[in-house]
């Protein structure tokens, strides 16, 4: 007796698995996962969600999200976001700035002399304000009050 030939076993393929779970009190955990993404989030009855997902990118590289949201905001760790630069481990130097100093400024023959008849004068009002007050101490009484009282008006 001939016996047929047994047929080929399948190729063992899985098309992916999925869970959902809550109770009375709102929490609640579910996810799925198959042969191109995954996902798992656990939420509680404060409002509060954790999970993660990932997938194979068109380049095929695994990319994995991670989020939190709770009272403190949203949060998230994500592969495709830049890193942040690291720490250089040299010591830092604060730049420095060395001007050249400023010189003075010599003056011509004109502002010199200019400022010698500016100085001269000056000197000469000085010198007439004080003796007039000094003609002032030397006028008697009177006149100083009369003086006082008609400069007040």
């Amino acid at each position: 007796v001939a016996y047929a030939a047994a047929p080929p076993a399948p190729a063992p393929y899985s098309t992916g698995t999925q869970f959902h779970a809550q109770d009375e009190f709102g929490n609640l955990n579910y996810g799925y996962a198959n042969i191109n993404s995954a996902k798992q989030e656990v939420g509680n009855t404060y409002g509060g969600v954790t999970g993660e997902y990932s997938y194979v990118d068109a380049n095929g590289e695994l990319q994995t999200v991670q989020y939190i949201a709770d009272d403190a905001g949203f949060r998230v760790a994500d592969s495709r976001l830049p890193k942040a630069p690291t720490f250089n481990p040299e010591p830092l130097v604060a730049p420095t700035f060395n001007p050249d100093l400023p010189i003075a400024p010599v003056d011509t023959p004109e502002v010199a002399a200019a400022k010698e008849a500016h100085f001269a004068a000056v000197e000469a009002v000085e010198a007439a304000e004080a003796a007039e007050a000094a003609n002032a101490e030397d006028a008697p009484t009177e006149r100083k009050r009369r003086a006082a009282r008609f400069s007040m008006e």
